[in-house]
């Protein structure tokens, strides 16, 4: 019989969630430990009173640890509800974390477990499709339990060069590029792209770009209070996803300069088959006649592609147009509810 094992410290699950995550290329840079560890600080100081933080552990028959179940727990006003560790920060994918070994009989035994009876839904809302885990909750649970949603991503395959990339945009596109550069000529101005990778952002540097950040998003009318639990000041100055930015070695981003200025960024963490997620990019719209957003990324792109290092570029979640005007693919995340009550357990 599998067993179930709740860590209620993480740090209490530093051992089996390394082994477990290995090297990172089945997973994503936001499964890893030290980024969970940041979200997990971060809950502490702002939803504690609504959300449990816990880690369930499943172990098989020979005591191997197979499947580890980052989980806010609900409570209070809450309670019954639980959303994988990380769903109120800004991660591009949320996925438990898995192994060759996990079994969709593993995912159901500890959703029941730790439902004890009772009627509890698990929002998982954030999972790649086709993934280990996406496969996995699909054959672990039936219809009658499960409710999926698609949400688009976008991601961009580098190929080997960049003159190869530059050729697969559509012609006007590559014509805007060109454009854009000789208007910024025309007008005396100088400009640059600037990529850091694998290193963690300076905190100077995070002022200077998240100002612009949070200052596009008021202008774009985007809504930080959907959650009335989750305070704006906390979002802005606290925000988990932004922490790790300057804590995490494997950090990158990129900054458009146009005669010094910051003209737009992009940023996000490198996985472990070398891909980029970027679910950070904003430009700063007095430049907008220079087209910001496509030399940003056509200068991250060329400078990724001199490394030769990084296979896709992932634009993460939302299916804005310009994502697939410099190169975007479609994809998907699911977001799944699952409805379950079995067998008594530890919650």
């Amino acid at each position: 019989m599998p067993r179930l094992i709740l860590h209620t410290d993480l740090r209490s699950a530093e051992g089996p969630w390394r082994a477990l995550y290995g090297d990172g290329r089945e997973h994503t840079p936001f499964q890893g430990f030290d980024y969970c560890s940041i979200v997990g600080r971060f809950f502490l100081l702002s939803t504690r009173p609504l959300y449990r933080n816990r880690v369930y552990e499943v172990r098989d028959d020979a005591d191997r640890t197979v499947l580890l179940l980052p989980l806010h727990v609900g409570r209070g006003a809450m309670a019954g509800q639980a959303f994988l560790w990380g769903e109120f920060s800004q991660a591009g994918y949320l996925e438990a974390i898995t192994g060759e070994a996990t079994t969709a009989g593993a995912l159901r035994f500890a959703l029941e477990a730790i439902a004890g009876g009772r009627p509890m839904a698990f929002t998982f809302s954030r999972v790649r499709a086709g993934s280990r885990m996406d496969r996995l909750v699909e054959a672990a649970f039936g219809p009658a339990e499960l409710e999926r949603k698609e949400m688009p991503c976008a991601h961009i395959p580098l190929g080997v060069d960049f003159d190869g990339y530059l050729g697969g945009l559509a012609k006007g596109h590559r014509q805007k590029l060109r454009a854009a550069a000789r208007r910024l000529e025309a007008d005396g101005r100088r400009w640059e792209v600037r990529t850091f990778l694998d290193q963690p952002m300076p905190f100077a540097t995070q002022l200077r770009l998240f100002d612009l950040y949070w200052r596009r998003m008021r202008q774009k009318g985007v809504n930080f209070k959907v959650r009335k639990y989750f305070p704006y000041c906390l979002r802005r100055w606290f925000n988990p996803t932004i922490l790790a930015l300057g804590r995490l070695p494997n950090t990158c981003y990129a900054i458009l300069h146009i005669d010094g200025a910051v003209a737009g960024f992009c940023a996000g963490f490198r996985a472990g088959d070398g891909s980029i997620t970027l679910p950070f990019l904003a430009v700063e719209g007095r430049f907008g006649a220079y087209s910001p957003g496509g030399l940003l990324i056509q200068g991250t792109i060329r400078h990724l592609l001199e490394r030769n290092d990084t296979p896709v570029l992932d634009l993460a979640r939302g299916n804005e147009r310009y994502k697939f005007d410099y190169g975007g693919v479609a994809h998907a995340n699911h977001c799944y509810t699952i409805r379950v009550v079995r067998s008594p357990g530890p919650a």
